[in-house]
């Protein structure tokens, strides 16, 4: 567009100087005595004024929008692209948003640490998403890994084939840990908006959206030192996981490939005779 423009008001110029007699046989105008020449740009229409003595004169110029698909060669030439777009209409394929937070269990028998507790997700590897001009809607296949973890005195334990329930450590025994652990495979669907304001030079950017998962694996982990300092491990599979749940998230892009996440599931992590909980991560993406 830049070239265009230029180019546009070269062109302009010389012919205000050119007099009658040296006009090229094919040439379109010709402009005697011109005073002024403004150039602007509206929208993607490039408009050039020209004030003569007597009369303003006045052409238009559309550039068309372009449409197109296009893949990033690695995370940070994707991101650059996304950084770089501002307008236009089409789709792009995405690797990712790498997120790690803290994760709560709200209505847990036991007491889960979000100091101690976390999630490493991967939002979209691969995705797609499509954008026009300042709104986009992704979707991918992600994955997540989530820590359940408790140090204070009770623990996860095996109470049948696919169950878990919560009991204290045996006496005399010095509780190290307590964890429950799960993997999901997700679908997110993302909805983006980006702001012309800036936030440290980049375009402030929020989205939200829904992420179905399914949730292929739990297990769950306690350690403990003995009265003669020996350290025990109890390890299990089979907890009794939802298959299948449905989690909200609500995201914001802070700095150039760096952004802040909320994620909240309704649904129960576990089901059955498990004990039920929710849960809830906040933290950090590289490359929202």
């Amino acid at each position: 567009m830049k070239r265009l423009i230029i180019s546009l008001a070269a062109a302009i110029t010389a012919i205000a100087g050119m007099s009658a007699s040296t006009v090229a046989p094919d040439s379109i105008i010709q402009i005697d005595n011109a005073r002024r020449v403004t150039v602007t740009d509206i929208d993607g229409t490039v408009a050039i004024s020209v004030e003569c003595p007597d009369t303003t004169l006045t052409f238009t110029h559309a550039a068309a929008r372009s449409h197109s698909v296009r893949s990033g060669s690695g995370l940070f030439s994707n991101l650059i692209n996304r950084q770089s777009r501002h307008s236009g209409k089409g789709s792009e394929w995405i690797f990712g948003s790498v997120s790690l937070g803290i994760t709560g269990a709200p209505g847990a028998q036991i007491d889960i640490e979000p100091a101690k507790s976390f999630e490493i997700s991967m939002l979209s590897f691969p995705g797609i998403r499509y954008y026009d001009g300042d709104e986009a809607f992704s979707i991918g296949l992600g994955y997540t890994w989530r820590n359940y973890r408790s140090t204070t005195g009770r623990r996860f334990v095996k109470t049948g084939e696919n169950s878990i329930g919560i009991d204290r450590f045996p006496e005399g025994v010095r509780p190290r840990m307590s964890r429950l652990h799960t993997f999901s495979l997700q679908l997110p669907m993302i909805y983006e908006h980006t702001f012309p304001c800036h936030v440290y030079n980049t375009r402030f950017m929020i989205g939200a959206g829904i992420i179905p998962a399914y949730n292929a694996y739990g297990s769950i982990k306690t350690t403990w030192t003995d009265a003669d300092g020996h350290r025990g491990k109890d390890f299990h599979r089979g907890v009794g996981l939802r298959k299948f749940s449905v989690d909200f998230m609500a995201m914001m892009r802070v700095s150039s490939g760096l952004g802040v996440f909320f994620r909240y599931s309704p649904c129960d992590v576990l089901q059955g005779s498990s004990p039920r909980f929710k849960s809830w991560t906040a933290g950090a993406a590289l490359l929202l």
